[in-house]
């Protein structure tokens, strides 16, 4: 069960495909020696998601869902991140995260969760395979980790994250673009996903606004980039 704006705001990430030719190394069945053989790749169009909606629109649980999906539906081996302007607001991502671990409700988290982490030297299959640690909540089946990080570009440039949630960034005094600067990481992976979470900002002059007038340019049709995703709503009016 999903809330009917999470069914919304996903189907624009998860709805969109194209495909790429791609030149893949492909080894012979001996082992020895291989070719390089043309093959045709499908790739998620959309790899950035702006949302700027209303307060009280459960965006940060919505970034903590997407996040979730990654850690525990892809079995492939994600770095994950999550940043807002205090470190403290982070955690709005990651609680109902630690929360769903500690109720551990439905088959698969009572898969996930049973066992210690204590147990270091008995069988690995009594270990829990996800769990809340001091680097964030590890999924030990995959190696994938799902991290808070300071909201600057020195802590954020560089890395290589699949996927990263900005919680709030038009609501802090931020002169910044981390958007810009996860991009320039994310990049260096195949279907990266930065999902950037406010409601409308109120401090003038900050790097939000030098962002916002680059929405309304793509919303507007006179500046076309199609892995970009925008959810702006204000004025009663809900713009795509």
């Amino acid at each position: 069960m999903l809330l009917d704006t999470f069914k919304i705001w996903a189907e624009q990430i998860f709805g969109w495909y194209y495909f790429v030719e791609r030149s893949i190394y492909e080894p012979n069945k001996d082992v020895h020696g291989g070719r390089y053989v043309n093959r045709r790749v499908k790739q998620r169009l959309i790899n950035k998601q702006y949302l700027i909606v209303a307060r009280g629109a459960a965006k940060s649980m919505y970034g903590s869902c997407i996040q979730n999906y990654f850690l525990n539906v892809d079995t492939s081996t994600t770095h994950q991140i999550t940043t807002a302007p205090t470190m403290k607001q982070s955690e709005e991502v990651m609680s109902p995260i630690r929360t769903a671990i500690t109720r551990a409700r439905g088959p698969l988290y009572k898969f996930l969760t049973e066992g210690s982490l204590q147990n270091t030297t008995g069988s690995k299959a009594n270990r829990m395979k996800l769990a809340s640690t001091k680097k964030g909540v590890e999924n030990f089946l995959t190696g994938s980790l799902l991290e808070i990080r300071p909201m600057s570009i020195n802590k954020l440039q560089g890395l290589r994250t699949k996927v990263a949630t900005v919680d709030k960034w038009l609501s802090g005094d931020i002169r910044e673009d981390v958007i810009g600067a996860l991009e320039q990481g994310a990049s260096k992976v195949d279907d990266y996903l930065i999902i950037a979470m406010s409601s409308e900002g109120t401090v003038r002059n900050g790097s939000g606004d030098t962002i916002k007038m680059e929405l309304m340019d793509i919303l507007k049709g006179e500046y076309i980039n199609p892995h970009v995703s925008i959810w702006y709503y204000k004025l009663k009016f809900a713009i795509f």
